[in-house]
């Protein structure tokens, strides 16, 4: 026997020297293994059919793998049992997870990979919960392992979906050992849906946590170009230019370096539309450690202005076409008038000198990176103003890396996808999920500059194969209205976000066209994402779950019975805000969290459920009323309409409720009469409707209450 262990050593010490420099494996926190105990369940994401060799060759024990019995009669499985121990199961066996346990029980350390088959995917498939169940019954602990690289090797059952190699580079992470803990008083399918959730949480998390968010953008960009290869076709626009990597990243260094020479200060505005030239001047100054600011160009003239002076921008980067078809005459008139300087690309191209260009194309072949690291400014983005001037929003770069890794995390997302991003550059949705993500995954990305052409989107969906699409509620409902059922044929992720999605829209999805809308939830200042509903974890009528990697909180408002306002920290929380009235000066987050502002429920499963804006709560007679609460009523009684609730001063009642809409036929008797059917108070009933063919709507479509209840305050205009 110990002839037999000597022997087994020696082999996989041999192993090791073969495999180590072929693949440059890398095994990180091998510490937690002794930290796990002698019972111990380990677990890892199955990325190809290498991924028991590197187990059984780098892990520091002998271990057992927990194999279908099927696997276990392959002709090469006696070669792999140098290396580790088998315990064949039939999966059909209701006794397979007792041998299991017992099997814990004796101090063996047993590996089960939870997808149960290797991914073919390229993110985590379905977590089945065997591995909890054992590590539960058995008193073991659950032992996190990564398995990085092996995806892109040929071993992988990935060569149709992602470009392939012989020897990747792969890495091994272990993470602190978990626990899984059940209430004791659940039994039978609650008790194991319960450890199916807490498992894919471990899972998930542990995507995460051994994400490199630690990138610059730029940087990430070119090393996705070096992994799927520079001839990859990355993006195409209306124009329907498409450009490789190659062309993508040679521009961006070319121009990066023009921006250098004629752009002394670190921000720089940005005022382009959702188009190729946006997203190749977004990298170039990034490329050359400059800040692009997204201007939204949406706003109003003083609401530009107010943005420009928060942050001292003294340049903009634009496009003299792009002010014509935009109608941004007047826009740009103040801009000059404030003292702004204007570059104009069209213009710009022809100064751009030989030097210029030779130097950028020796930087490209050279992979020459930015100096900045991962903690300094990547973006500045504005909100959208609802509640005030809009606050500058500075994110860094490891705050979008970090939000594209958690996304990453939960969404199987590989090289054949194409997103479809018709949603605006300075709206954080659009820039981060849909520029930057597909950007940095070698994910081509076809743009265009209105989510508002509700006949155009859905048929170039169709032509260009998207698979990915963005929006919000209100966008949805337009390209479902007017869309031929067979245009989302291949739509396999259509997330929603910006607004609550309406039963109507979520069904009309369904029905239309066999999509599911998976609704998420968040804001600017989080880089933008906070939660959301994914194929394995999603409830309806939910804005989804709580991302990997983020902590939060539930602060109670005052004078609010139901929900509480929601508090949030994680790496991707921005570094601060910039206001109109401390302009050049970053406020950042108290200890690193962030009101959202939002009031919301959360379940005993975790999916966030939103009731409202704290400050979209109207005190009529004393009595706190949900306006967000009141509209969803109203949506049910006039659905797909343009339409929200703005509240006005009120001497007896404090506050009155207007309702705004674009339905012609609604009143405040109708209204009265239904809520009293439904049993609501009174109080929610709106007390006048203001009918209008075109409520005033915001640049990613939401309803604009700022410029309504303005229009409705406003003495001088006809409601």
């Amino acid at each position: 026997m110990r002839k037999e262990k000597i022997g087994r050593r020696i082999l996989k010490a041999c192993a090791r020297t073969i495999v180590r420099p072929l693949f440059r494996v890398r095994v990180r926190g091998a510490s937690h293994f002794r930290e796990a105990g002698r019972r111990v369940v380990l677990i890892a994401n199955h990325a190809s059919l290498l991924d028991g060799v590197l187990m059984g060759i780098f892990l520091p024990e002998r271990i057992t793998f927990a194999i279908n019995s099927e696997w276990a009669r392959k002709w090469y499985m006696p070669v792999f049992g140098w290396f580790a121990d088998f315990l064949p199961l039939d999966p059909t066996n209701p006794m397979a997870i007792r041998t299991l346990i017992e099997a814990v029980r004796e101090n063996k350390k047993i590996m089960i990979f939870p997808e149960g088959r290797i991914s073919v995917t390229g993110g985590l498939m379905k977590v089945y919960e065997g591995a909890g169940i054992v590590a539960e019954k058995a008193g073991a602990s659950l032992l996190p392992i990564r398995i990085d690289g092996a995806q892109h090797s040929k071993f992988s059952y990935m060569a149709d979906k992602n470009r392939t190699r012989w020897f990747p580079r792969i890495t091994l992470t272990l993470l602190p050992p978990e626990e899984i803990k059940v209430p004791a008083h659940l039994t039978g399918k609650a008790r194991r849906r319960i450890i199916a959730r807490d498992l894919w949480d471990i899972m998930t998390a542990m995507i995460y946590r051994t994400s490199d968010i630690r990138q610059n953008l730029f940087t990430a960009i070119s090393q996705a170009a070096q992994r799927v290869g520079y001839g990859k076709i990355i993006a195409e626009d209306a124009t329907r230019r498409a450009i490789s990597y190659k062309t993508f990243l040679t521009k961006s260094y070319v121009l990066g370096l023009a921006y250098r020479r004629a752009i002394p200060e670190d921000i720089v505005g940005v005022l382009l539309p959702n188009a190729l030239a946006n997203a190749v001047t977004f990298a170039a100054l990034t490329g050359v450690d400059k800040t692009p600011a997204m201007l939204n160009f949406a706003l109003g003239v003083p609401q530009v202005l107010s943005c420009v002076a928060s942050v001292r921008i003294k340049t903009i980067v634009t496009a003299r076409q792009f002010i014509e078809k935009a109608r941004l005459e007047k826009l740009e008139y103040a801009l000059r008038e404030a003292g702004i300087k204007l570059i104009y690309l069209e213009e710009f191209a022809k100064t751009i000198t030989i030097g210029e260009k030779l130097r950028g194309l020796a930087r490209y072949h050279a992979h020459v990176q930015p100096r900045k690291k991962s903690d300094a400014a990547a973006a500045v983005l504005f909100t959208s103003g609802s509640e005030g001037m809009p606050k500058a929003v500075f994110l860094s770069h490891q705050n979008i890396m970090a939000n594209r890794c958690q996304v990453l995390a939960l969404l199987g997302v590989h090289e054949q996808d194409v997103m479809f991003n018709a949603l605006p550059m300075f709206h954080s949705f659009g820039l981060v999920v849909g520029t930057i993500l597909p950007l940095t995954m070698g994910v081509k990305t076809f743009y265009y500059p209105s989510p508002l052409h509700y006949r155009i989107v859905p048929e170039l969906f169709y032509d260009t194969n998207a698979t990915i699409m963005l929006g919000t509620d209100t966008f949805y409902a337009g390209y479902g209205r007017v869309a031929h059922p067979y245009d989302f044929y291949n739509a396999k992720y259509a997330i929603v976000g910006g607004e609550k999605v309406k039963d109507t829209t979520y069904d009309l999805w369904m029905k239309k066209f066999g999509v599911r809308l998976m609704e998420g939830y968040g804001a600017t200042e989080t880089a933008p994402v906070i939660s959301v509903n994914v194929p394995i974890m999603s409830s309806v009528g939910t804005s989804g779950r709580i991302l990997p990697g983020m902590e939060y909180r539930l602060k109670k408002a005052p004078g609010i019975e139901t929900g509480a306002e929601l508090v949030v920290r994680g790496d991707n929380v921005m570094m601060g805000y910039m206001k109109p009235d401390k302009p050049g000066i970053l406020q950042p987050p108290p200890n690193g969290w962030y009101a959202t502002g939002d009031i919301v429920e959360i379940d005993a499963d975790g999916f966030v459920r939103i009731l409202g804006r704290a400050k979209r709560f109207a005190k009529i007679a004393g009595e706190m009323v949900s306006l967000t609460a009141v509209e969803q009523a109203i949506e049910k009684l006039y659905p797909g309409f343009i339409q929200g609730i703005v509240t006005i001063p009120d001497e007896k009642r404090g506050e009155r409720m207007v309702l705004i809409t674009a339905c012609e036929t609604a009143n405040v008797s109708e209204i009265q009469k239904a809520f009293q059917q439904k049993g609501y108070s009174d109080l929610w009933a709106p007390r006048r409707v203001v009918y209008m063919k075109k409520p005033p709507v915001s640049g990613t479509g939401k309803f604009n209450y700022l410029e309504a209840r303005a229009l409705i305050m406003d003495e001088g205009k006809p409601a």
